[in-house]
């Protein structure tokens, strides 16, 4: 991957990332997700004065001022958003087996337009992945928030699980650098589990290849056990609840066989045991690429 040591170009490649996604950043938010190492911010005002501007609170590429207007111009739609899963997302703790749930990708990252969904994270307790998923869905399915055929925007897209015991996501990056990836991981904003993400997040030091002082959120709020869950896992457990998830297993690993033909080449599925993806569009290459050409502009390679 690229040399990102130097706080130079550490910063300033995080601002090209962002700049993908006409993203202007506060200084606090660059310091915080600087590729390679840390530094005070006021070193990072002086390293960054020739290559960058700013307007405010926000930083961004020189030339690229026009951003921090359609940045704002968001501002009411994202504040809907994060009321959305201050509302929706905690209720998802009663569901039976689920361990963690954190936000992600456009909502995680700020970068919500009006075409945006809401991305979530779901780590489920082994051997039950299946189950989990099917009783989230239907959840959020009954409640009227679940993404589905043309009812996208500002719903829910429950489209990736994990097993507890698999909670290493290095499988799933792109070779040789996964940018997008490595930011979506940083960003993740735990809603349920918080006890749980501190080890999913000591699990995954391949982070550290990106960003060398990662802080690991101390802060989030544990899983709280519920009496609704408990009674419900009680009767799912045992040979009851196995014969269930190996149904499910068999029938949804079927379907994922017969439909493999279809998936274009920039999909990203993945259908098993411990892990479940559902990303008909994956376009981390894509960005990956944009990335690549913003720091061909800066000079960088």
């Amino acid at each position: 991957m690229f040399d990102f040591v130097t706080p130079l170009k550490g910063s300033l490649a995080t601002l090209a990332f962002f700049d993908i996604f006409d993203r202007p950043l506060s200084l606090d938010e660059l310091q915080k997700w600087s590729l390679g190492e840390k530094f005070s911010l006021e070193d990072l005002k002086q390293k960054i004065s020739g290559f960058s501007e700013s307007d405010g609170d926000f930083v961004f590429l020189k030339g690229r001022k026009e951003i921090v207007a359609s940045y704002l111009a968001q501002e009411k739609l994202r504040q809907k958003f994060d009321q959305r899963v201050a509302k929706f997302v905690p209720l998802l703790r009663f569901i039976p087996f689920v361990r963690m749930v954190a936000v992600c990708n456009s909502v995680a990252l700020g970068t919500v337009d009006q075409r945006s969904d809401i991305d979530l994270f779901i780590v489920t307790e082994k051997d039950r992945i299946f189950l989990s998923r099917v009783l989230a869905t239907l959840f959020f399915h009954v409640l009227g928030i679940r993404r589905h055929g043309a009812k996208i925007v500002g719903r829910f897209c429950l489209s990736f699980y994990v097993s507890e015991s698999a909670m290493n996501l290095k499988p799933l990056l792109l070779d040789p650098y996964d940018i997008y990836f490595a930011y979506w991981f940083l960003t993740l904003q735990p809603m349920v589990g918080g006890d749980l993400f501190e080890h999913f997040f000591a699990e995954n030091d391949w982070i550290d290849q990106y960003f060398l002082e990662v802080e690991t959120r101390k802060n989030v709020l544990p899983q709280r056990v519920n009496w609704l869950q408990s009674v419900f896992e009680l009767f799912l457990k045992g040979k009851f609840g196995d014969w269930i998830e190996s149904k499910l297993a068999k029938f949804f690993i079927a379907r994922h066989q017969q439909r493999k033909t279809t998936l274009s080449d920039q999909s990203s599925v993945v259908v098993s045991s411990q892990l479940l993806k559902f990303h008909n569009i994956d376009r981390r290459e894509d960005f990956r690429v944009k990335f690549e050409n913003r720091l061909k502009e800066l000079g960088f390679v």
